[in-house]
């Protein structure tokens, strides 16, 4: 094995433990998240019944939709970064398995910053006749959605929003 195939291969344990540790920062941002907004609802609404008129509550319980809007932005930063890793995965497995030689190939990379599009297409493009019709359509279509669309990020976020306008607006009626 060549040293350059070497780095590669050392490259997908560093993109292994990159996904991991972003994996754990989600989880962690998740859970600061759920704590910070539970806990600015519980304390005012227990203030409700002290010095807090009811108009007030409202609108510091609307102002709690701030909490899963921030970390909706941090979670799909790291959620970006993931996906970028594991479509550098794909390229690196494709070079491994199927390129030719001439490709040029950027290495230790680990969430993909370093290598544009064209040099994907062109990896590819080169392996075309040795995969399938279907893993060449997927390869080909695996692009960076929306970040602050993924499913998982709007169905954890979205609820926390909701919930805060609504308690807060029935406070304020």
């Amino acid at each position: 094995m060549k040293l350059h195939d070497e780095i590669v291969m050392k490259e997908l344990d560093l993109i292994d433990q990159t996904i991991s540790r972003l994996d754990k920062q989600i989880q962690t941002s998740k859970t600061v998240c759920i704590t910070l907004w539970t806990a600015w609802i519980g304390w005012f609404i227990v203030k409700v019944n002290t010095t807090t008129s009811s108009h007030e509550l409202g609108l510091l319980i609307v102002f709690s939709a701030v909490f899963p809007i921030i970390f909706w932005k941090v979670d799909s930063y790291y959620r970006a970064a993931v996906i970028s890793s594991s479509k550098r995965q794909s390229l690196i497995s494709l070079y491994l398995n199927l390129s030719d030689e001439t490709i040029k190939f950027p290495i230790l990379d680990p969430v993909g910053r370093l290598y544009d599009d064209s040099n994907y297409d062109a990896l590819l493009e080169s392996s075309k006749d040795r995969l399938s019709e279907r893993s060449y359509h997927e390869l080909k279509n695996k692009n960076l959605p929306n970040r602050y669309t993924y499913k998982e990020v709007v169905w954890f976020y979205l609820p926390l929003m909701i919930v805060s306008l609504a308690l807060g607006g029935y406070f304020l009626l």
